[in-house]
């Protein structure tokens, strides 16, 4: 009742509602000491397996190829494959879930359009080391590749070394797509939400 006088009983901005999109940009002043500018970079969405998949509407065509590291959240090479691309799975090396660098630049071809990437990986749970993300920001940079990021996980970890984001690695903020949420560290279910990239449109 109280919202319906207060006239907040509308259909939701397309971009998801100004107040929560703030709100997600100071919590990520203070969790990363980098601003997100809530108008321009902030957009809600029903969760991150939508937010993935709008993430990967708005840049793959058909016939371009997006890594997926296996084993993978179900969704990934379902969503590469609704925008008509085509999902590249390159293995994590067992028995430690390990990124190698050398096994993503195997597979890069002049299609490779993007790759997604989490940390801590989803379902291994594994928190990539500098190396391990080095190598991707590495090969972002040298293949002119999107690196989308999935980081419903980036504040479930154990041990004293938190998860490092690739977007704050120096000139990955402008070719990295982040996607979050609210479901798993505050157990708020349909909650998600996409920080675009700086050089898109």
């Amino acid at each position: 009742m109280q919202a319906i006088q207060d006239d907040f009983n509308q259909y939701a901005p397309t971009q998801g509602v100004a107040e929560l999109r703030q709100g997600i940009s100071k919590r990520l002043q203070q969790k990363a000491q980098e601003h997100f500018d809530a108008e321009q970079e902030i957009t809600i969405c029903s969760g991150v397996t939508e937010s993935t998949a709008a993430a990967l509407l708005a840049i793959i065509d058909p016939g371009d190829e997006v890594i997926v590291l296996v084993p993978a959240f179900a969704s990934y090479a379902a969503d590469v494959q609704l925008c008509g691309g085509k999902p590249v799975y390159v293995e994590l090396t067992q028995p430690d879930f390990r990124l190698e660098k050398e096994k993503v630049k195997a597979v890069i071809t002049a299609r490779t359009k993007a790759i997604i990437f989490n940390s801590p990986h989803n379902p291994s749970g594994r928190v990539f080391d500098q190396e391990e993300v080095r190598g991707i920001a590495q090969l972002s940079q040298e293949y002119d590749l999107i690196v989308i990021t999935d980081e419903i996980y980036d504040e479930i970890y154990f041990g004293a070394v938190p998860p490092i984001p690739i977007w704050k690695l120096p000139d990955m903020r402008e070719r990295t797509i982040i996607t979050n949420g609210f479901s798993k560290v505050y157990s708020v279910q349909a909650g998600g939400w996409v920080m675009s990239l700086q050089r898109l449109p």
